[in-house]
C-alpha cells in the first residue's frame, strides 16, 4: 500500500471516530477495532518516507507528494509524532465507555493534526481569476 493510500485508508477510518465528539457513541467495539488499525498503520507510516521519496517541488502547483521537505530534514520529530499518535490510537483501543472513547478519539485526533501541522503541504484552493468569469463554454463545448 502506497503512503497516499495509507493515509486516505486512516482518514476513512477516522471519519466514525472523529464523529462520536458530536454524536451518539455507536458500534464502541468497531471504532476500538478502527483505532487499533489505524494504530498498526501509523507504526508502518514513518518507513514509508525514506530520503528518496522526497517529490516536494514548491513551484508546482500540484506537487507529488503532499509531505512537507521537513519530513526528510526532520525525521526523528515526525517518527516521534507518528509514534505518539500510535499510542493514542491503542489507548482508544482499550477505552471503555463513552466518555473515554470521546477523550481519546479526541487525543487521536489531536495527536493526527500535530504532525499535519508540521509536515503536511496545507491545502490552498484555486483562485478564482476574470477570465474563469468570462470563459466560453459553448465555445470549448462546441456548441452553436
Amino acid at each position: 500500500m502506497a503512503r497516499q493510500e495509507l493515509m486516505e485508508h486512516i482518514e476513512i477510518l477516522m471519519e466514525p471516530i472523529d464523529t462520536i465528539q458530536v454524536k451518539e457513541v455507536r458500534d464502541a467495539d468497531t471504532l476500538r477495532a478502527a483505532a487499533e488499525t489505524i494504530g498498526a498503520m501509523l507504526l508502518a507510516l514513518p518507513h514509508l518516507f525514506p530520503p528518496t521519496t522526497n517529490l516536494y517541488d514548491p513551484k508546482v502547483q500540484m506537487p507529488a507528494t503532499l509531505a512537507l521537505p521537513r519530513i526528510w530534514t526532520d525525521f526523528g520529530t515526525f517518527y516521534q509524532l507518528a509514534g505518539a499518535a500510535a499510542s493514542a490510537s491503542e489507548a482508544m483501543g482499550s477505552a471503555q465507555g463513552a466518555t473515554q472513547l470521546r477523550a481519546a478519539s479526541k487525543q487521536l485526533r489531536s495527536s493526527c493534526d500535530a504532525c499535519h501541522a508540521l509536515f503536511l503541504r496545507a491545502y490552498l484552493p484555486p483562485k478564482v481569476q476574470d477570465s474563469d468569469y468570462k470563459f466560453d463554454f459553448d465555445s470549448a463545448l462546441h456548441r452553436k
